[in-house]
């Protein structure tokens, strides 16, 4: 049976509606406080992730890192979203950075490049009414038949006064069996997947999902996360289950703080 081509846009349509509600863009504006003046204008590609009642937003190391370094020598966040529409029917949802304890963990030589922001509850509860759906974990351990990392080329975002918004694309990915050549050796495990030809730049993209897919097509998991690329055109990305180690190590440390 052959299938039309307004058939396969529906189901491309309803695809990427069910990915983004996994999705958030962290958009962040930093000042100097004794001038005034704008330093730093970014939007960083990132993810819903669930941790026990704890909800986290995940995303590049590489990229948070650029935040907290201001943060740390006392400049200040001039406006700070999670924005979590693509047509802006939603208002972006404002949040206070050091509230969320920001967690970074990045180690360009070893592939290590995660961050990650845990969400008061007022941010929680809003996303929630918003349809919103935190990936609950790691997915099968299947060998994917294909890859798409999703997220906000920095091209897409456009900054006013008045509003945000930003668009989220979706770039398949042929994953492949051997890696590519690197300048370091990564000391936990990456995915790396080769762009599809006339699919476009993952350039600003770090930070976003890698969302797989297995040969029987009847569903999809949060693989790996985008942190850069080789040759331009082949993803390089820790999988999420080092992520998910990590970030559990970081929270039990917390948890024992507290006590």
């Amino acid at each position: 049976m052959s299938v039309s081509p307004e058939d396969l846009n529906r189901f491309r349509i309803h695809l990427m509606r069910q990915l983004h509600r996994h999705y958030v863009t962290v958009y962040v504006e930093i000042r100097d406080p004794k001038s005034d003046k704008e330093v730093m204008r970014s939007a960083y590609s990132a993810f819903l992730l669930q941790h026990g009642e704890q909800w986290i937003v995940g995303g590049a190391g590489h990229c948070f890192e650029k935040v907290q370094y201001y943060i740390d020598r006392g400049y200040k966040t001039k406006r700070c979203y999670l924005i979590d529409s693509d047509d802006g029917r939603d208002p972006p949802v404002a949040f206070d950075w050091q509230m969320q304890r920001p967690w970074i963990r990045h180690e360009k030589d070893a592939g290590i490049d995660f961050g990650a922001l845990f969400l008061d509850n007022w941010t929680k509860r809003t996303l929630q009414a918003r349809n919103k759906a935190p990936i609950l974990g790691a997915g099968p351990n299947l060998e994917p038949a294909l890859c798409i990392a999703y997220g906000v080329p920095e091209s897409t975002v456009t900054a006013k006064e008045e509003y945000l918004r930003a668009t989220t694309m979706g770039f398949p990915l042929d994953p492949m069996s051997e890696p590519p050549e690197l300048s370091f050796e990564p000391k936990v495990p990456m995915f790396y997947g080769r762009l599809k030809p006339g699919a476009g730049s993952l350039d600003g993209v770090s930070g976003g999902p890698i969302f797989a897919f297995d040969q029987s097509g009847n569903g999809y998991w949060l693989h790996a996360i985008q942190s850069m690329t080789s040759g331009g055109n082949i993803s390089v990305a820790p999988l999420l289950t080092s992520f998910l180690e990590m970030l559990g190590a970081e929270m039990e440390a917390r948890a024992s703080q507290k006590h």
